[in-house]
């Protein structure tokens, strides 16, 4: 099985303040703790994956601004070499304005519009010559322009954070019977096949396997054999703010059918990996490392 991912979409700058609750119209809020942290789907899933053990590429785009910079320096204290990022003079960096309330763990965020990622050329000779591609939202049109005259037997494995609509031109390309994991919220499953039982809704969905998340309550996937596998989800003390799990999830998930594992056991370690990683306030400071998962999962199967 190969143990490197190329991990194509987001990356963002966050500023983050924690607040008792949601401010009203004109309040103003003492924060508990602001914090500035490296985020976006597919590069806290490289960053996720990397801590897991994998050697991981990160294809995004940035903009030649004050925020770049950031970008890069925390995905290089991350062991992420900068070497695929695509520095963009006409390209505003992505970043957001995040609001964590504790009173009630939601959450509100501001972020920049994303503009659609277009590969460079020696990007999308990368994104040809890769063994297993992770994308979010941005990355799914990138790549699927890439590869659509590739024939499905020839390309690249592919697994899908499917929890944001589509951003690209080539949104049209991307068919969910031509990747093999495909992973969104159950909650967008349910809209578009309809409020029914999870394993009908699972078995509905055309792609080589299926995971969707349920949250606080874990998940429940469908593996290439049809079958349904449910892992409920761990509860960790401390708790410091939710945002970036899912994306810690998919980094995850990734990170461990990779490297071999069946179904039931890789939803039931990213559900671990992302509810350790709750334990920051940022999506990614509080991230494990492989033997701290497996010594966590054993611990709560006790």
């Amino acid at each position: 099985m190969p143990r490197s991912v190329l991990f194509v979409g987001a990356a963002t700058y966050d500023a983050i303040a924690v607040v008792d609750h949601m401010p009203a119209a004109d309040e103003r809020l003492i924060a508990s703790e602001i914090r500035y942290a490296g985020g976006g789907p597919a590069a806290t899933a490289a960053v996720a994956a990397k801590r897991l053990g994998l050697e991981v590429e990160l294809i995004a785009a940035i903009g030649n601004d004050d925020v770049g910079p950031h970008i890069q320096a925390g995905l290089a204290a991350e062991g992420i070499s900068p070497a695929l990022l695509q520095v963009e003079a006409d390209r505003s960096s992505q970043a957001s304005v995040i609001l964590c309330s504790q009173v009630d763990a939601t959450r509100g965020i501001a972020t920049r519009g994303a503009s659609p990622l277009r590969l460079t050329g020696p990007n999308r000779e990368r994104v040809l010559a890769a063994d297993w591609i992770h994308v979010d939202h941005l990355g799914w049109p990138a790549v699927a322009e890439v590869l659509a005259d590739i024939p499905l037997d020839q390309r690249p494995r592919i697994s899908v954070d499917a929890g944001h609509p589509l951003v690209g031109d080539a949104a049209s390309a991307c068919h969910i019977a031509e990747v093999n994991i495909y992973a969104p919220p159950m909650e967008k499953l349910v809209e578009r096949y309809g409020d029914r039982p999870h394993d009908e809704i699972l078995r509905s969905v055309p792609s080589h396997s299926v995971v969707a998340t349920l949250g606080s309550g874990g998940s429940v996937g469908r593996d290439s054999d049809g079958g349904i596998h449910t892992s409920p989800g761990f509860v960790v003390p401390d708790l410091g703010s939710t945002l970036g799990a899912g994306d810690v999830f998919h980094g995850a998930l990734t990170a461990a059918i990779v490297q071999g594992q069946p179904m039931p056991d890789a939803i039931t370690y990213a559900n671990a990996v992302a509810a350790l990683s709750c334990r920051g306030v940022d999506g990614r400071s509080a991230i494990p490392d492989h033997d701290e998962t497996i010594a966590f999962i054993r611990k709560e199967r006790a």
